[in-house]
């Protein structure tokens, strides 16, 4: 009886709206959370860059090779050194 009352259930076509509605949900959320993840590692990796770039430079590295070795511009170096 109960199986009989949960297949009438979902064959029902609003029912079965619903229920694909509440997937597409799911989906899209785990895709925001998987895309929000992937701009915090970037962030943080990015952070880490200027950080070793700092300290590179409070060590007294030429610009040139500061921006060789962490990946960023030597514009952003300048950038970093006049902050500090």
């Amino acid at each position: 009886m109960a199986i009989d009352t949960m297949r009438e259930t979902l064959s029902d076509p609003e029912i079965q709206a619903l229920i694909r509605a509440r997937e597409i949900a799911d989906h899209d959320n785990a895709t925001a959370l998987a895309s929000a993840k992937q701009e915090g590692l970037r962030e943080g990796e990015a952070r880490g860059r200027e950080q070793t770039a700092r300290q590179m430079l409070l060590q007294g590295y030429p610009l040139d090779e500061i921006a060789k070795l962490t990946g960023l511009s030597q514009d952003r170096v300048r950038n970093l050194q006049q902050q500090n």
